[in-house]
């Protein structure tokens, strides 16, 4: 069988153009002026397209933290195993302003540093807490 690869060249604007477009109910048109459209700000799907908007903008920015700072590359500097990589990886998230501006060299700095924080914390704290089932009352 043939190898097939499949790409998406759209951006996330391109992608979701009809809800980014209801998330905006104040438009500026050159000649026309502002244009404020009340129903699409307080309806229920102009505040839902708003709330997606939202959070395919926080999606953008942790997809691009997890570039950098992933499974393959802290294990590759640090000697961590499961489940304590897990909580180091929730622990200590490098904001996107320092993985944008971090070189190679700071990054690994970094990771190093941060590990050595984690080293000294109490066994207890090196795990994830469990999540709780909701129990049907």
């Amino acid at each position: 069988m043939n190898t097939v690869t499949v790409t998406n060249n759209q951006s996330i604007k391109e992608q979701y153009a009809e809800t980014f477009n209801k998330a905006n109910a104040v438009l500026l048109k050159p000649g026309r002026g502002l244009l404020f459209y009340p129903s699409a700000y307080f309806s229920r799907e102009g505040k839902q397209a708003r709330r997606f908007k939202r959070m395919l903008k926080q999606d953008v920015k942790e997809n691009q933290i997890d570039k950098r700072f992933n499974l393959k590359t802290v294990t590759a500097l640090l000697p961590l195993k499961q489940p304590e990589l897990d909580a180091f990886l929730v622990m200590y998230r490098p904001t996107l302003k320092f993985v944008q501006k971090a070189s190679a060299d700071d990054f690994k700095f970094y990771l190093i540093d941060a590990y050595d924080k984690f080293k000294l914390l109490p066994a207890e704290k090196k795990i994830l807490p469990r999540l709780k089932a909701e129990e049907n009352n």
